[in-house]
């Protein structure tokens, strides 16, 4: 039976976007070099512009949704209606 050799490359799987950038963090302040399988610069944007709308730097925002919204406040208002909403809908018997 053939053995294994460690190469030093290893695979994270994770359930959500938080665990993938959390590890890619770790791999990035460790030196370690990382990739990803399919592209996610989308996500990376989408962060950055919710985080410009939290700052009130309109001006900087990319995406069209979220250029949409007229502060971070109101997005957060929008999902607490949905959360309400939706814990109004859960059969409690």
């Amino acid at each position: 039976m053939p053995s294994r050799k460690d190469n030093g490359v290893q695979a994270i799987l994770t359930r959500t976007n938080l665990a993938l950038f959390s590890n890619a963090m770790k791999l990035r302040s460790k030196g370690k070099a990382f990739h990803f399988e399919r592209d996610i610069q989308h996500v990376h944007f989408r962060a950055l512009d919710v985080y410009w709308l939290s700052r009130g730097q309109k001006d900087r925002i990319r995406d069209v949704f979220i250029g949409s919204f007229g502060s971070f406040e109101q997005v957060v208002e929008g999902q607490l209606e949905r959360i309400m909403k939706d814990l109004r809908n859960i059969p409690v018997a």
